[in-house]
Order: structure tokens, then C-alpha cells, then sequence
């Protein structure tokens, strides 16, 4: 599958990538922007989707990654426990993947390329059937630094958001 670029007002993703991709379940990667921002872009793409009445999730890698580990034994059939991570069949976003300890990028690398390239019709419905990860920065930098997983980068750069640099202004 070819990776798109989506650009847009204040980095928003444009219409044209609704278009192109509502009925698409590419990997999404985003960069960019605070973690709310991500969380946003990556739950509207979710919300024009196919998957919309599915269920989206968002974790964070460096604070969340217990309850990816427990959710990605039960996707991936290696142990009898009911993941934690409600996002059957919907979308599940993973802010800072280099956060997580290798052995979980792996796990997740496997359900990636478990569901890289198959329609809707043929998942099972456990767990979520589309993925994306987002960070402050190009993920790259974490590859290249050795935090991140090359073969979790390139698997899951099918659609790049990038959103530009604007940060909410916190109010007192």
C-alpha cells in the first residue's frame, strides 16, 4: 500500500484524506503537535472510516504499556486473558511507541503484520482492526536512536499525518 501524506488547515487532516481513506484500514503514523492533537487527528480519521461504530482507543507507550502487553497476549491467542484495551475491531492509537520495551513493539510488529492487507470482513473482531502511532517528532528519530523498532516503523507508516507545530494554550 502506498503511504499518503495528509496536509491541511493547522495540520488537520484535509477532506481529501477523508475521502481517500474512509473505507481504507491503513496504518496510520502521526507526528507532530501535543498528544491531544494526535489523539484528535487520529479520532477523527477513525470517526470517517469504515470503523466509525467501532470502538477507538488511545494508550501511551511509555505510560500504558502493561495494559498493551496484557491486551496484545489476547489478540494474538498466546494467553487466556481478556484484554484491557477496549478497541474490538475499532481503532487503537499508541502515542510515544519507542516508549515501549522492545518485546512489546515486537508483539505489536506481529499484530501488525497480522492485519496488514486483509479487509475488514476477514478479521476476527477481537481486537483492533487498524492501527496508528504518533509522537512529538518524526518517528525516525527513534528508529535511528534505537528506541523503536525499524520493521514497527516501516509497517505502520502506511498514512503520514503531520501535524503542524501549534500547541493549546493552557488557561489558568
Amino acid at each position: 500500500m502506498a503511504r499518503s501524506v495528509a496536509r491541511g488547515a493547522q495540520g488537520a487532516p484535509s477532506a481529501h484524506l477523508h475521502r481517500l481513506h474512509r473505507d481504507l484500514l491503513a496504518n496510520i503514523l502521526v507526528s507532530g503537535g501535543c498528544e491531544g492533537d494526535r489523539v484528535e487527528a487520529v479520532r477523527v480519521l477513525h470517526g470517517r472510516s469504515c470503523l466509525w461504530l467501532a470502538p477507538f482507543q488511545a494508550t501511551h507507550g511509555a505510560r500504558d504499556h502493561d495494559r498493551l502487553l496484557c491486551s496484545l497476549h489476547g489478540w494474538l491467542g498466546q494467553d487466556d486473558v481478556e484484554p484491557s484495551l477496549d478497541c474490538a475491531g475499532g481503532t487503537l492509537f499508541v502515542d510515544d511507541p519507542g516508549g515501549l520495551p522492545m518485546f512489546v513493539q515486537r508483539l505489536l510488529l506481529a499484530y501488525a503484520e497480522r492485519l496488514e492487507g486483509r479487509p475488514v470482513s476477514e478479521l476476527d473482531g477481537v481486537g483492533p482492526a487498524r492501527l496508528a502511532v504518533g509522537g512529538p517528532d518524526d518517528l525516525l528519530a527513534d528508529v535511528a536512536s534505537g528506541r523503536l523498532l525499524a520493521s514497527l516503523h516501516d509497517t505502520l507508516d502506511k498514512l503520514r499525518v503531520p501535524l503542524k507545530g501549534v500547541r493549546r494554550a493552557v488557561s489558568r
